[in-house]
């Protein structure tokens, strides 16, 4: 069976509960019944929803993580 991958954020975000900026995947590149690989490349917008102080921290890294599972 052949799915198609979503291809922006508001298709990610249809899938998953995470809504509006928090849905933080840009697109998915590829995924089996395994493993998924996804990418993320607004790290560095001032208007992220995890930026405090002007930066992300790396405890953040586990809500990425999150997402992907």
């Amino acid at each position: 069976m052949s799915v198609e991958l979503p291809s922006t954020r508001e298709a990610i975000a249809r899938l998953v509960p995470h809504a509006g900026r928090m849905c933080l995947w840009q697109r998915v590149l590829d995924w089996d019944e395994a493993t998924i690989h996804l990418q993320a490349d607004d790290h560095g917008d001032r208007a992220h929803p995890l930026r405090h102080r002007d930066r992300l921290h790396a405890v953040h890294l586990a809500e990425y993580g999150a997402q992907a599972m």
